[in-house]
This record gives structure tokens, C-alpha cells and sequence, in this order.
């Protein structure tokens, strides 16, 4: 039987148990119009997204669920990545500049689709599903699932294929356990979190264990190349990790505050790493909400004589947290009015220099439509890694059902 035989097969499994038991239907459609501009060129970009949610309970104890998600792109769809890459990392990597394409394709995608099973103090979820770890609000280094958007911090992630038991073991204990299996045990992810409560707030335990793929990209130098073919190649380079980390999510007099890190351990110890997010909010009698948080990641680089064509595309594609070592994340926001608020948030990297500042307005049309509009400022040099990119727009309308 084929794979994408046996990956249907929870679905066939589930649909009867949604059909059957009076289903809930909800979900949003979402517009968002993007424009940006990078060293001499603009962009029009944006989709049209549906999400459509199920969620029965076919019993007291079982929940199934499921959502799907359409997705279709218009304007500009296909980008040159080396548009956006500072022109020393592609000297740094393979001796000049090459296009990179990159093109969005229209999708429909089965985005969550899990059963849920309770007994009394035990959760069973199996399928694909949210899996969401670490206090922190743009940075989570216990968080080996899911990688954030700087611009969009909290947009929603795509579901993880996964088993997951959760035990309530006392009032003051919770422990999550997680696998993702695959052709061996060896091989799976395994991910164990232990979680407490203090008298300021929750501390956390966290472990993994799992295959971290990195892609690599080596210039051609013992081969001719013929002409238009890029001097390059890729590939994936595997390597076995060991996630250990912790957290703390509380408050102290009214701030609310957090720290999240880890220690990211492999065979060979010149490739361990350390992260850290550290992070404290506050909100004041008029309503005025201040944000911060600070993050530092020894795998990244200092400089971008260092940084190379490889770690960008890993960047890209999720595999790292960040491109550098020490940032800093600061937001405000502001109700203005009922149905108006006001908010700016911004970033800093504190190696290059380089900085975004995003002030944002969004209104509520009615208590199920949201219209968010945004313009990000970016600075610091062709040569940085927010400064490469000059401005960015976009306008969004969400309407929920």
C-alpha cells in the first residue's frame, strides 16, 4: 500500500464519527492585499483564504475535528529570492549572484484533522493537530514544531501529524508527551514537557529529541558548468538533536513576565547551540499596552562577513529561529476608540543594525469583520538583513462565521 494510501486512511476513519454527531461548522474568510519594495524593485502581491472548521463530539469523552483550508494567490506569485538576500552572502557562499525562484501555487490543503479521547484526567489526541510550546511571543525555543513570522507573529500554524497524551497528574503537575512516528522508533520525534505552578505563575520542563533537517547549498568547483545552469548544488544534511529547556510564564506587581530557553545538543559538539527569550508586559489604567522581549541564539552569526547562501535558505524554509544572535522585539498598542485600535511594534537586530518598525490601525466593522491595515519601515543597509527590503504595505479583511 502506498503512502499517500495509508495517509488517507484516518480521514475515512473520522468522517463517519463527524457526520454522525450533529457537527459544528465555523470558520473565517480572510482577503489580504501585500505590496512591498526592495532595493530597486515593488511588488503587488496577496490571496483570497477560506478556512472551514468541524469540530462533534460523537460521545462525552471523544472529540473529532477537523479544518481545511483554500488558499489562492494573486498579483506577483513568482519571486527572486536573491532579491532579497544581501549580494555578500551569495559572494560569502558560491563566488557571485544567482536567481533564485521561488513561485506561491494555489492550495487546498487538510489543515487539522485529530480525535480527541478523554479519560478523566488523561488526554489522547491522535491526527494532526495544534501543537504550540514556550511563553514566548515572537521567539520560542522549547518550540521544535512550529516557526513564527516576524511580521505576523500570531498567525495561526499549520497542524503537526502527531500523537499526544496529556495527564492532569495533580493540581499543580501537567505532563504532555508527544511522538511523531516514523520508520523507526530511533528516528521519531519524541517531546516530553512537565508543567507547574508557582506562586507568581508556571514553570515549565521541556524535552526533545528528533531529526533536524538543514538545507545546504555548496558551489560546483571540480565539474565544468555549462552555461545558465546554476553553479550549485542542494541538499539536505540530517542530523540527530536534543532539545533541553525550560520556561517561566508569570507575573510579578502587575508585569507580566517570561523567560524561555534551551540548550540544543548533537553528536558533534561544535554544532550545539543555546537560545533564550526574555520578555515583560504591561497594561496601563487607560488602556495603553507595552510589550517587550529580547532574544539571543549562539547558533546565528554576528556578522555577515559569516553568513552564508545556506543559512538563508534555512531561514526560509523554518529550520532556524533566526539568522543572527541578539534581537530585540518592542510593541505598543492603544484602544482608540470602541471598534478602533492602534498598535506599533518593532524590530531590531542588534548585530547589523538593522531595524523595522510596523505601526498598524484595526477596525472592527462588525463584531464578526476585522479590517487591519499596516506599513513597515525598514533600515540599516542593502547590507542588512531588514535593510535590504525598503517598506512594506498591506491591508487585510477577516470575517469570521
Amino acid at each position: 500500500m502506498t503512502r499517500r494510501k495509508l495517509a488517507a486512511i484516518p480521514g475515512f476513519l473520522l468522517m463517519p464519527l463527524l457526520l454522525a454527531a450533529q457537527p459544528n461548522w465555523f470558520g473565517y474568510y480572510e482577503s489580504n492585499l501585500d505590496g512591498f519594495g526592495v532595493t530597486d524593485r515593488s511588488f503587488v502581491s496577496g490571496y483570497h483564504k477560506l478556512r472551514l472548521n468541524v469540530e462533534a463530539s460523537p460521545s462525552d469523552n471523544v472529540t473529532v475535528g477537523a479544518n481545511i483550508n483554500a488558499q489562492q494567490y494573486f498579483g506577483t506569485t513568482t519571486y527572486n529570492l536573491a532579491e532579497f538576500v544581501p549580494a555578500a552572502v551569495f559572494t560569502n557562499s558560491i563566488g557571485s549572484v544567482f536567481d533564485f525562484p521561488l513561485a506561491l501555487s494555489d492550495t487546498v490543503m487538510l489543515d487539522n484533522m485529530y480525535a480527541r479521547i478523554t479519560i478523566r484526567s488523561l488526554d489522547l489526541t491522535l491526527g494532526k493537530q495544534q501543537l504550540s510550546f514556550g511563553p514566548g511571543y515572537v521567539w520560542n525555543p522549547t518550540d521544535i514544531f512550529n516557526f513564527k513570522q516576524l511580521l505576523d507573529p500570531t498567525y495561526e500554524q499549520t497542524g503537526v501529524s502527531a500523537i499526544r497524551l496529556a495527564w492532569q497528574a495533580k493540581n499543580w503537575l501537567r505532563i504532555d508527551a508527544i511522538t511523531q512516528p516514523v520508520d523507526t522508533w530511533l528516528n521519531s520525534t519524541k517531546y516530553l514537557q512537565l508543567k507547574t505552578n508557582v506562586p507568581f505563575g508556571d514553570i515549565t520542563l521541556n524535552a526533545g529529541q528528533y531529526l533536524w533537517s538543514q538545507t545546504e547549498i555548496r558551489p560546483i568547483q571540480t565539474l565544468p558548468v555549462m552555461p545558465g545552469t546554476p553553479p550549485f548544488i542542494i541538499f539536505q544534511n540530517t542530523h540527530r538533536r536534543v532539545m533541553l529547556g525550560g520556561s517561566f510564564n508569570g507575573e510579578i506587581a502587575g508585569v507580566g513576565l517570561w523567560i524561555e530557553g534551551a540548550h540544543n545538543q548533537f553528536k558533534a559538539e561544535s554544532l550545539n547551540f543555546n537560545e533564550i527569550a526574555v520578555g515583560a508586559e504591561y497594561t496601563f489604567a487607560n488602556g495603553l499596552y507595552l510589550m517587550g522581549e529580547g532574544f539571543v541564539n549562539t547558533d546565528g552569526v554576528t556578522k555577515i562577513d559569516s553568513l552564508d547562501l545556506s543559512r538563508f535558505l534555512q531561514y526560509f524554509q523554518g529550520q532556524i529561529h533566526s539568522l543572527y544572535q541578539h534581537y530585540l522585539f518592542l510593541q505598543a498598542a492603544y484602544p482608540l476608540t470602541d471598534l478602533l485600535a492602534g498598535s506599533a511594534f518593532g524590530y531590531i537586530n542588534l548585530d547589523d543594525q538593522s531595524w523595522v518598525v510596523s505601526p498598524t490601525l484595526s477596525y472592527s466593522l462588525s463584531d464578526n469583520v476585522m479590517l487591519e491595515g499596516m506599513f513597515s519601515w525598514m533600515g540599516g543597509g542593502n547590507d542588512t538583513e531588514f535593510g535590504i527590503q525598503k517598506w512594506q504595505t498591506r491591508m487585510r479583511v477577516k470575517a469570521f462565521f
